[in-house]
């Protein structure tokens, strides 16, 4: 899997290539949560475009949609300004610290975690989400 972050019409864009299915790129600073979300368990990464070390994080997250297969979604979404974020998952409360992973289950926002976390960490989360 590789990506590119790139700035198109204004707009902080992440391309994913060799991805596996249940992963997906999902646009910068959307208004409302987009509908797939709200069907389904989702893991959404959110990294800051200015950070290095959130990079790293995505890398984990597919990762993480690997060792889950088809039992959870992972979206990767850049970000600049943390109340774009609140735009469509308004249980968002940080204000500084990043990344931000958010567990939803159908559209209901489960759990907001900040910060870089253990692949174990994240696969306990994920887990106490599919209800194991």
């Amino acid at each position: 899997m590789s990506f590119t972050v790139e700035v198109i019409d204004g707009r902080h864009t992440i391309s994913l290539t060799g991805e596996t299915p249940n992963c997906c790129a999902l646009p910068f600073s959307p208004r409302a949560m987009e509908p797939e979300l709200a069907t389904g368990s989702w893991l959404v990464l959110n990294f800051a475009v200015w950070s290095g070390s959130d990079r790293i994080a995505i890398q984990q997250a597919v990762d993480l949609g690997r060792q889950f297969g088809g039992e959870v979604q992972v979206g990767i979404r850049p970000f600049d300004h943390h109340d774009e974020i609140r735009r469509w998952c308004p249980e968002v409360t940080e204000t500084a610290a990043c990344p931000l992973w958010i567990l939803l289950c159908n559209g209901a926002c489960a759990c907001v975690v900040v910060g870089m976390r253990s692949d174990n960490e994240l696969a306990g989360l994920i887990d106490g989400l599919l209800g194991r």
